[in-house]
């Protein structure tokens, strides 16, 4: 089944899924299994957990050490975790997992891995999984639950197996360019950005616009930095104002990929991400403001114009 189909299926049987989870499968499930409450991943690289544990679960298991266990075909990991009682007696669990062995947590790869919770207590070990009725909602406020690493580019989310049993979903990083930071001066621009999902080495910038087409060789910074410098005399507009579209695309050939701001938590990032205008002196009697814009996709755009006086001169 092609790619796409098979998307469109899944996405119509999703809530024919999320019922029979949450009506039947759960319920039974949750006699035995820790009811999680919260289940989000953080900064695209953090998973917390708050859980209920059941009913079977009483004496002798708060204060002693505890751990979660992220598994999957034979990989096993542990991350300790904190049980103790809640305001209303009832048994509970916290847990923050860091993941990607690059930030120094857990090495996990692509797929799902299986979350469990065990118990240590006087009559000896005691292993507890882990129950998702309802995906959580999103909270409200300026940011945002992220799911991408912005430093991997891998992705990570909270999902459930059919049974309603919950686990961690990572997938490898999609191919992107992630601008890093901007940097204007009354001569030129410079931005700095890396390459995700990609194991391209060598990489050039095209500067895009309506009919026009610039390039130029992007510099290695390291840390996975890349740097390149804005052809600002020659973006000169030829009409009053004209819009450039920055791409990052590998030197010896491939897809070209848009440069932008994507991996970040903030809800409202073209009111948070905005930049000062600045104008530029590019040439002898030549003289430009330069607007850098994030689009509503998070595509970074340079918006040219001439300045008012200097339209008036030509004229």
């Amino acid at each position: 089944m092609p790619r796409a189909a098979r998307r469109r299926l899944i996405a119509a049987l999703a809530p024919a899924r999320a019922r029979l989870i949450a009506k039947v499968c759960y319920p039974v499930r949750s006699r035995w299994s820790a009811a999680v409450r919260y289940a989000a991943v953080l900064d695209g690289h953090t998973l917390s957990l708050h859980a209920v544990l059941p009913a079977g679960v009483r004496e002798g298991f708060e204060g002693r050490a505890a751990q979660l266990t992220v598994s999957r075909r034979g990989m096993r990991h542990r991350v300790p975790v904190r049980v103790y009682r809640d305001g209303d007696s009832r048994l509970v669990m916290d847990a923050t997992v860091l993941l990607g062995a690059d930030l120094g947590g857990l090495p996990v790869r692509a797929g799902r891995w299986r979350l469990t919770l065990v118990l240590r207590g006087p009559s000896g070990r005691k292993r507890v999984p882990l129950a998702l009725a309802v995906p959580p909602t999103p909270y409200g406020g300026p940011t945002r639950p992220m799911t991408t690493c912005p430093r991997t580019g891998m992705r990570h989310r909270a999902g459930r197996t059919f049974t309603g049993r919950l686990r961690l979903v990572c997938a490898s990083p999609a191919a992107q360019a992630e601008v890093a930071r901007t940097e204007l001066r009354y001569t030129g621009a410079d931005v700095e950005f890396r390459v995700l999902g990609s194991r391209r080495s060598r990489w050039e910038v095209e500067f895009a616009s309506a009919g026009r087409s610039l390039t130029r060789r992007a510099a290695h910074l390291g840390d996975g930095l890349l740097h390149v410098s804005l052809p600002v005399e020659e973006m000169f507009p030829r009409r009053r104002k004209e819009n450039w579209t920055l791409y990052a695309r590998p030197v010896k050939g491939g897809p070209r990929i848009a440069l932008g701001r994507r991996l970040h938590d903030v809800r409202n990032p073209l009111r948070v991400f905005a930049i000062r205008h600045i104008v530029m002196a590019v040439g002898e009697g030549r003289i430009m403001r330069v607007q850098p814009r994030y689009t509503t996709a998070g595509t970074l755009r340079f918006t040219c114009e001439q300045m008012p006086e200097m339209h008036e001169v030509r004229r």
